[in-house]
């Protein structure tokens, strides 16, 4: 799958298909209506029948019998989550009840009886995406869950074929071809998925006869382009035919006369691209992964991973008074149950968590939407706890897991001598039964910002959530997995034995044993204590044993002896462990030379050391599993020119409802809106004062016209001159599609260099230019970040609503979809 081009000029293209435009706007209607509804909703003075306060995560709901069924309805249906849809439903079903709605523009316009203002902003100033100087030209999203999966050389070569499916001939040309596998481009739009079989008649490309022209091939993926239809295929024959024989003809032809340039390396650069990126942003990223698994013998459901500095920071807020971490607060059956249920509606709702840790606890504390059931007790939590040093609060967002391409975790295997090895095993069962994926987003400064109200002192006396039995009830605390990238950096393999050995440091000798070796380095275990005083430095290493067996010539026996090397590991705290690299010196390649032939032939007997290796396929595992899940648009900010720079973002193959929320056309999306009016370098001038920095985004998609195609106004936190302001927009926004999107970014933390010429190994080989434009476009790579949907957390949202009394009856719901009393 190629990068998504991105349209940062707006769209203008007006789709020729009717039928593409049809299905295009409908998707974009059931995703607005899937969506989780943040309007508030009160039918009081608007039907006949008494209406009942209800609260629902946090929201007051005024709703009469019949209002209360449908909205139970809808929960059932959509997995305890309120809907956009089932909130037009009770609408349209009380009609006859509520003032009639206004249409305007192809709009409905609803009104204040359901808490959204008819009316235009007055004196919003909405950016208007045809008038931004400083937005760059052409974007491209990394896609992210890229990865190359064929055996054979690629070739740009370009031939006539048919394409026969369902019966039709659609007339197409191949925009490269291997031994197994073409990919063709068609001019027209076809109905075709994934999985599915299909012919390929090469005939337009020859000019003799065949008795078998037509090829079986299976669509292995699908990118539309405008009008075109670019189709990946996989060939499916067992038998020889003459269209495979035209095709191999072409391929001969083209090896033998091709230059680098001709083999397609398009594929190698996207891997190494999306590779890169992702090791980048796994190192980066301000928020903190989780891992949901099915329980078995007793295991954590939970597993919390950090990789960073950054999401280190957050990490924190679950210490404990001995210095350590406790999560036992936070695994309840309740709190997975709920978790579960949200990764169902695919990160288009989430829940909130608490943590804080008062003078009366050791241990942190946790409170989630299932004890603070109303935002007023949300309010006096944040009053009474928000400025204590360790008081965070979190959005959770959770999805089902989307496992990546296996080639690329059996390639990280392929290391281990045994993939039957009990820690192998693990992983792979681990993979298996992972069910969802998440992420903790730090949202604190949001919710400090909330106007608590004015409440009576009786009111301001904080009073700890009821927390039922039920939520008491931990299970098997989560495990912390560290996930930065740890990759094999070694060249040559490396085995587990001891051999005796002698270090000479400075002039003073230190016998030991070696724990691992290799032909141009080991680990040697010091008997000495005084071994911690050594840092960095030189050294030389004589291997007794081997000197005492080789041939009585002093130049053989001098192969072994003082040995120069350097010291690359010094021995930690309570460690007696140093890690030496022979030097590249005339007599450190001599050693190896020599000791690669003895370790050649003793190989069969000795062990892989393959505890590095175990990591990094671990590592890998994880982070690949989260950027295919991930619920939020990672960002890539790079520096063109002194106080210029553009961004990219990242895409995966099952892109998020935020993702979905920027196409703008049918298979086009605008970002643009992250860069004008000096955002970028606003954001740019923060992370270099500070090393981070985020802002908001207030953003109203709208249908531009009668044409399927929509607009998206925004206005940026620091662009509001007063509150009334950004109440006047959101109330404006709420009318149409209304987001509001937080961008984090954080300077990079830089992979090491070896594991940047390892993502790019195979792409130096095909295209050493494009390795080399590569290189350096991630050395221009000078923050990382997350742009998360934040949409709930919108002050405007919460205080909207009804107003709220201790007078009247709060009347629950269904507890089972965390509806409180």
């Amino acid at each position: 799958m190629q990068t998504k081009r991105i349209q940062s000029e707006g769209t203008n293209n007006t789709r020729q298909g009717s039928n593409a435009s049809i299905e295009f706007l409908q998707r974009v209607e059931r995703q607005r209506l899937d969506s989780e509804c943040i309007y508030p909703l009160d039918l009081r003075m608007h039907v006949k029948h008494p209406c009942k306060r209800f609260s629902y995560r946090g929201r007051i709901l005024w709703l009469d019998t019949e209002a209360h069924r449908l909205f139970l309805d809808g929960l059932r249906k959509n997995a305890g989550v309120f809907t956009v849809e089932t909130y037009e439903s009770i609408l349209r079903r009380h009609a006859d009840k509520i003032t009639e709605p206004k249409q305007t523009g192809g709009v409905t316009d609803f009104d204040g009886a359901t808490g959204v203002s008819p009316s235009t902003a007055p004196g919003a100033t909405v950016s208007n995406p045809s008038s931004a100087a400083d937005r760059p030209g052409n974007n491209l999203a990394i896609d992210l869950s890229y990865f190359e999966k064929r055996i054979y050389d690629r070739y740009k070569i370009t031939l006539n074929m048919d394409l026969i499916w369902n019966g039709q001939t659609y007339a197409a040309e191949t925009r490269d071809i291997s031994q197994s596998g073409l990919q063709l481009r068609l001019k027209t739009p076809i109905d075709v998925s994934e999985s599915d079989l299909v012919r390929v008649d090469v005939m337009p490309s020859v000019w003799r006869q065949l008795d078998h022209p037509e090829i079986n091939y299976r669509v292995v993926r699908i990118r539309r382009l405008l009008n075109d239809t670019l189709l990946a295929l996989q060939c499916v024959e067992s038998e020889a035919k003459d269209g495979l024989a035209v095709i191999s003809e072409h391929i001969k032809g083209s090896a033998q006369t091709a230059v680098s340039e001709q083999t397609d390396p398009e594929d190698a650069l996207l891997t190494a691209q999306a590779l890169l990126a992702e090791r980048f942003y796994m190192r980066s990223t301000s928020i903190m992964p989780f891992f949901i698994f099915d329980s078995q013998d007793g295991d954590s459901p939970l597993r919390i991973i950090f990789g960073n500095q950054v999401n280190l920071r957050s990490l924190n807020a679950f210490s404990n008074a001995q210095g350590g971490f406790d999560f036992s607060t936070l695994v309840t059956a309740k709190r997975i149950k709920l978790l579960t249920r949200l990764a169902i509606r695919n990160s288009k709702a989430d829940t909130l968590i608490a943590v804080y840790r008062s003078p009366d606890h050791e241990k942190p504390q946790i409170v989630a939407d299932l004890e603070c059931t109303s935002h007023r007790q949300w309010c006096q939590l944040l009053k009474r706890y928000m400025y204590q040093p360790f008081f965070r609060v979190f959005k959770v967002v959770a999805r089902v897991a989307n496992r990546p391409v296996e080639m690329r975790i059996d390639e990280a295997l392929a290391p281990l001598p045994d993939e039957s090895d009990k820690f192998v095993r693990k992983l792979l069962m681990d993979a298996i039964s992972l069910s969802f994926v998440g992420a903790m987003i730090d949202v604190t400064e949001q919710v400090r910002k909330w106007r608590h109200g004015d409440h009576s002192s009786e009111q301001n006396t904080f009073e700890n959530p009821t927390i039922y039995s039920e939520y008491q009830h931990s299970l098997t605390p989560p495990q912390m997995v560290p996930i930065h990238y740890i990759q094999e950096k070694r060249s040559e393999d490396r085995y587990l034995g001891q051999m005796q050995v002698e270090v000479d440091i400075d002039g003073q000798r230190y016998p030991g044993k070696t724990r691992d070796v290799s032909a141009h380095g080991l680990s040697v275990h010091i008997a000495d204590s005084d071994l911690s005083h050594v840092g960095k430095g030189k050294a030389t290493v004589t291997f007794t044993k081997l000197e005492a067996r080789s041939s009585s010539m002093s130049r053989i026996k001098g192969t072994f002896r003082k040995v120069p090397a350097e010291i690359v590991g010094a021995p930690a705290a309570g460690e007696q462990l140093l890690r030496l690299k022979i030097s590249d010196t005339p007599k450190g390649n001599q050693f190896a030379h020599a000791f690669s032939g003895f370790l050649a032939k003793r190989q069969s007997d000795l062990r892989l050391e393959t505890s590095h290796t175990l990591r990094a396929v671990t590592s890998r595992l994880y982070s690949s599993i989260f950027i295919e899940s991930t619920a939020t648009l990672p960002l890539f900010i790079y520096c063109r020119s002194q106080n210029d720079w553009t961004f990219r973002l990242g895409i995966t193959a099952s892109p998020s409802p935020l993702v979905d929320y920027f196409e703008v056309a049918d298979g086009e999306f605008d970002f643009s809106v992250m860069t004008m009016n000096g955002r970028l370098q606003r954001i740019m001038q923060e992370v270099i004062e500070s090393g981070s920095a985020e802002i908001i985004l207030y953003l109203s998609k709208e249908r531009r016209g009668d044409a399927a195609e929509f607009k998206i106004d925004s206005l940026a936190d620091f662009e509001i001159s007063d509150e009334s302001q950004r109440s006047d927009f959101v109330r404006r926004a709420m009318e149409h599609d209304f987001r509001c999107v937080k961008l984090i970014v954080n300077q990079p933390d830089v992979p090491p260099k070896a594991e940047i010429e390892q993502a790019i190994d195979r792409l130096v080989k095909l295209s050493p230019g494009r390795s080399k434009r590569l290189k350096t476009e991630f050395e221009n790579l000078i923050a990382i970040g997350d742009a998360v949907d934040i949409t709930g957390l919108v002050d405007d949202v919460w205080t909207d609503g009804p107003s709220q009394s201790d007078a009247e009856e709060i009347i629950g719901l269904d507890v089972e979809y965390g509806i409180g009393d």
